[in-house]
């Protein structure tokens, strides 16, 4: 990974989320976020999934009706990238989850995770790679903070590229399974 600063956003600042369309995901969380601060703007990817496919067209109904959300649907793995390189802040609704894909994709473009419950080890505190919220009145202010403190959000989002630069950097880890194959043999 390159370390070069990449800390070119939109402006205004764009608030992402993204996931699959699931119960335990809570996307209608999102949108009620974007109800909560009309002023901001929110985007959302993601697919259906058969545990509730019924939630992918309510979540599409709804956001097409918020004129600060814009509903990108399922979008392929490119432009997934894109998504994450034009926003500013990521948030993650989820009830639970193991540690997602999605922080670590956030966190490679200098982007600051706000996640209501998810906290694998207490990475985002500890690092300062963003805020877990807790409840969905704290997971408000806190994208409000990061919204209105550009220099925060932005010292968050060197946090997190230098977090994913220092503990997921590919060369690392096939240098790792490499000593471990050594030792296996």
């Amino acid at each position: 990974m390159n370390s070069k600063s990449n800390y070119e956003k939109q402006d205004p600042p764009v608030v992402l989320w993204g996931g699959s369309f699931s119960s335990i995901k809570r996307p209608h969380l999102f949108e009620e976020l974007a109800k909560s601060i009309p002023y901001a703007h929110f985007e959302m990817f993601g697919g259906k999934t058969t545990e509730v496919p019924h939630l992918y067209d309510e979540i599409m109904a709804t956001a097409r009706k918020l004129p600060n959300l814009r509903f990108h649907g399922f979008i392929p793995s490119q432009r997934v990238d894109e998504c994450f390189k034009r926003s500013s802040i990521f948030v993650n609704t989820s009830r639970i989850e193991g540690f997602p894909i999605t922080f670590i994709q956030a966190w490679a473009h200098y982007v600051p995770v706000i996640s209501l419950n998810v906290d694998p080890d207490r990475i985002i505190q500890n690092e300062k790679l963003g805020f877990c919220s807790g409840t969905f009145e704290q997971l408000v202010s806190d994208v409000i903070t990061l919204l209105e403190d550009e220099k925060l959000r932005k010292t968050m989002g060197e946090n997190a590229r230098k977090y994913v630069e220092r503990e997921h950097d590919i060369r690392k880890i096939v240098k790792k399974y490499i000593e471990l194959f050594e030792e296996i043999l």
